[in-house]
């Protein structure tokens, strides 16, 4: 679980949550939160549907309410939010959604229920701050780093609605595979060009090894005393093919990383 730095934020908050909800312990200031039974807790990628506001802090707080919320959850305005570049570096009017690090957002890629959009880009608000690092494992235990910073964002959760082209349904599946192995969501882009990769690889290694066959049945047929060099021959186009996805796998591993 992320432990997030309470740093200084300024809050303008047009609207700030009164009701009294049971917070979770680990839910601090500059936190993403998610609502679902009446409990507040870190927003993470496995409950973004139920993404509500920022944690902030009492002091941070410039419109003055009474409620039991502690910290304060403001659900539309403006705050200071945990963010991290997982989706890549977040640039002023990008959609944040939640991430994988719970409390923290990331840039949107596609369509998702997200928390609110970048008043400045990430770049320039870690000149004021010191940032922090969170190394992630993903499936096929590969590690990637990524920076962790306070944001600034205009809170106002919504259904971002991405204007890349949809995975096909088909491709679904493939896409979930792709964002478990990467330990990240895998844009359609990339998606759709990995499938692409496969089936390039899948092509040219059934060609070659079509070829291969035929040539070996005809090569059996004239002379039946060369089956020894007919399977080695084969044996060299097997090793082919396995060289054809490691390649595309090696590709496929950087685009998904990207």
């Amino acid at each position: 679980m992320l432990i997030i730095l309470a740093m200084p934020t300024t809050a303008l908050a047009e609207g700030l949550s009164t009701q009294s909800y049971q917070i979770q312990p680990d839910v601090v200031a500059g936190a993403a939160v998610a609502l679902k039974d009446n409990t507040i807790s870190l927003a993470e990628t496995g409950n973004e549907q139920y993404l509500y506001g920022v944690a902030v802090g009492s002091g941070d707080v410039v419109i003055n309410v009474s409620g039991t919320a502690r910290p304060p959850i403001i659900t539309d305005g403006q705050a200071k939010v945990a963010a991290s570049d997982i989706n890549g570096e977040i640039q002023v009017g990008d959609q944040l959604t939640a991430s994988p690090i719970a409390g923290v957002v990331m840039k949107a890629t596609q369509s998702a229920r997200v928390l609110g959009t970048a008043a400045q880009s990430f770049a320039t608000a870690g000149k004021d701050q010191t940032n922090q690092t969170r190394t992630l494992t993903a499936k096929d235990g590969s590690t990637k780093t990524v920076n962790i910073r306070l944001l600034p964002i205009v809170v106002n959760v919504s259904d971002y609605q991405s204007s890349s082209p949809s995975v096909p349904a088909i491709l679904l599946p493939l896409q979930q595979v792709l964002n478990g192995a990467s330990g990240k969501t895998v844009s359609s882009e990339r998606t759709i060009l990995v499938t692409i990769i496969i089936l390039i690889a899948l092509v040219v290694s059934l060609v070659i090894l079509y070829s291969s066959a035929s040539s070996s049945i005809r090569s059996i047929g004239r002379n039946p005393t060369a089956k020894n060099a007919i399977f080695l021959s084969l044996l060299q186009v097997i090793g082919m093919i396995a060289i054809i996805f490691i390649v595309a796998f090696v590709i496929i591993k950087i685009i998904i990383r990207g």
